[in-house]
């Protein structure tokens, strides 16, 4: 019975010796199953062992060798293969072993941002969506998309996160300017894609910059020194944190104060409310700032010539949800996400109510260019609701406060970039801005050590960095003014001062009213062009019509570019558009005549007979025309420093 007893216990022994070794060696988490590595270039793999034990790795009929450090830490380098595969890549130390499958050697790009690179197929690209989505059958392009996580200190990852093979299914998740990039790279150089998408909306840029950097910006060195780094104080705030956004997500979807007491009837009194007039925003209902659920109501007639008709409920509505009661029944939104207002429940006289949940106290009911409109099917009859409304933002429980964690300087970094370096790609592409609107002077220095500090850590010397600039938004001036979101523009286009650099610009293809323009398609495609010229042929054109230099012609101005493809041209066939120039006044007034002339531009104005200085699309939303023969919009610039 000993005997046996004893037999048992080496045989348990024995079985748990695996188990035990798999807990020695592991590999960073960017190493999982079907991903890319990059062609061309030394791989760098790392992951922990025990301590000082050698590691090999191998792919193919390459092999890299390595030897952790006294904490089990190791990096090691396969030698640069050329683009292939499937391959397994093979991971052995002191008789452990870990295998990866269906790995490929091509291209990699990481792409990082806030919300409009982090804006996913799913969510709507515009009328092709669904097409787009259904075509999406490209097994050798493969997205690995990093977690939203936050931490105090640079960390370690090393529980492996999938890479995604390119599927309809797949695709609905990621970033759609990325996949659109990737498909042009894909299509025209046939290789295996790999895209690392890492990005989170609403961000500043000094959450995804090191603390090492921030310290050497003069704004920021106390900040740094001051900053608690206790892991277990992060993570308790943090939970914290997210438990509110649970509580402030349940208020907004279950909270039904308003429903219990009717306040969709027509009938029931809402005297003691407060009264907006069209139309509708938080600014004029003085809810800056407000996160809550915000009940409102309004009467409305249809004409005579309209009635018995279905009508059709449109103009800009911002709100991050919205439910309708047509004189007390509720409507269901169409797949188009606009309201029918069917004819069986329209009356003469009619009252409408709406529940609207507000997020960072920016929400509108119509704008002054796209009123709330009721119009008819064929769209061909319309008439405004232009009515006051009555409102309530006090009805439903108040939500908990809102605490801004992941903008903490630094803590993206530390979680989503820090892990991924020193992993091996082409480069990097970058679209973020809108957070730090209204501080494009600090932007101007933190872009580039943002530059400088992944480029140092990931340690492939001037890696290519390309910059989408901010696309045009908001109300559409008549006259020229000074813009924040063009001084942002302005700052993102300075990173060109920096070698192996590009930008891509996206001035013409924004929406007044949404600041996550749909055409994700475009942008994706100018982004693959300035990726051609700065990294795989220079010869191509990356970019549009980029100022140089102008000469003042007595009351005229002529203006030289860079980056014409072959010539100058407007896509309307009208004159340039968006031209400003001042006198020593520093007043700046809109071009009476601007025309092409070879490739230089002419501008002039009879309000300013002395020119001394020229702004172009500088502001929230220009009007733009300018275009060189690759149709790449032309950058926004000013040639003074004014302001």
């Amino acid at each position: 019975m000993k005997k046996v007893k004893l037999i048992l216990l080496v045989f348990k022994i024995i079985i748990a010796i695996p188990s035990l070794a798999s807990n020695n060696l592991y590999l960073a988490f960017p190493f999982s199953d079907h991903g890319v590595l990059q062609q061309e270039k030394p791989i760098p793999i790392w992951g922990k062992a025990l301590p000082n034990a050698t590691v090999v790795a191998e792919i193919g009929d390459n092999r890299g060798y390595g030897r952790a450090d006294s904490s089990g830490k190791w990096l090691l380098y396969l030698p640069a293969c050329s683009a292939g595969g499937p391959y397994e890549l093979i991971v052995k130390s002191n008789n452990e072993q870990i295998k990866r499958k269906d790995i490929y050697i091509g291209e990699v790009w990481l792409a990082s941002g806030q919300s409009n690179m982090a804006w996913k197929m799913q969510n709507g690209v515009g009328p092709n969506t669904d097409q787009d989505i259904s075509d999406a059958n490209y097994p050798q392009i493969r997205f690995l998309n990093v977690p939203n996580e936050t931490h105090s200190t640079p960390i370690e990852k090393l529980a492996p996160v999938d890479w995604e093979v390119c599927t309809p299914e797949h695709v609905k998740s990621f970033s759609a300017i990325a996949y659109y990039f990737a498909r042009e790279l894909y299509q025209h150089h046939n290789v295996p894609i790999g895209i690392i998408s890492a990005s989170w909306g609403a961000t500043d840029i000094e959450a995804w910059m090191s603390a090492d950097v921030l310290r050497t910006h003069n704004a920021y060195t106390k900040w740094v020194e001051g900053f608690d780094t206790d892991s277990l104080k992060w993570q308790n705030y943090v939970c914290q944190s997210q438990k509110n956004d649970r509580i402030r997500d349940s208020i907004a979807t279950h909270a039904n104060r308003g429903i219990r007491k009717k306040v969709f009837s027509p009938n029931y009194k809402d005297d003691d409310w407060l009264t907006v007039d069209t139309p509708v925003n938080t600014n004029k209902m003085k809810l800056n700032n407000y996160w809550g659920v915000t009940w409102l109501r309004t009467d409305f007639e249809v004409p005579a010539n309209l009635s018995k008709q279905s009508l059709l409920l449109d103009g800009s509505i911002n709100v991050q949800n919205i439910e309708l009661w047509l004189n007390g029944t509720k409507l269901t939104p169409l797949p188009s996400k606009k309201f029918e207002f069917p004819a069986r429940l329209l009356k003469r006289k009619n009252q409408l109510t709406a529940r609207v949940v507000i997020h960072w106290g920016s929400a509108w009911l119509g704008t002054d260019e796209q009123p709330l409109i009721l119009t008819t099917q064929n769209g061909m009859q319309s008439f405004r609701l232009d009515n006051p409304w009555k409102f309530n933002a006090t009805l439903e429980p108040e939500l908990p406060g809102w605490q801004n964690y992941y903008n903490t300087h630094t803590v993206i970094y530390n979680a989503m970039i820090h892990p991924l370096m020193p992993y091996s790609m082409r480069g990097i592409f970058w679209y973020q801005g809108e957070n730090n609107v209204g501080k494009a002077k600090q932007y101007q220095s933190l872009l580039p050590k943002l530059i400088e500090s992944w480029r140092i850590g990931f340690k492939q010397g001037n890696l290519p960095f390309i910059t989408i600039q901010l696309a045009n938004y908001m109300k559409r001036a008549s006259e020229p003014l000074e813009s924040k979101w063009a001084e942002l523009r302005e700052a993102q286009a300075m990173s060109l001062r920096y070698p192996n650099t590009g930008l891509v610009t996206t001035i013409d293809i924004g929406e007044t009213n949404d600041i996550h323009p749909r055409n994700k398609l475009d942008v994706g495609r100018r982004l693959y062009q300035q990726a051609q010229s700065l990294v795989y042929d220079a010869s191509i054109i990356g970019r549009g019509p980029t100022f140089r230099k102008m000469e003042i012609e007595g009351d005229k101005i002529r203006i030289y570019f860079d980056n014409v493809s072959g010539g100058l041209k407007t896509k309307d066939g009208d004159q340039p558009k968006s031209f400003a120039i001042a006198g020593s006044d520093q007043q700046f007034y809109w071009t009476d005549t601007a025309y092409i002339e070879g490739e230089t531009i002419v501008v002039y104005s009879d309000k300013v007979p002395n020119p001394v200085s020229l702004r172009y699309g500088w502001a929230d939303n220009p009007e733009v025309n300018l275009y060189n023969s690759d149709d790449l919009p032309a950058v926004p610039f000013r040639t003074d420093n004014w302001n």
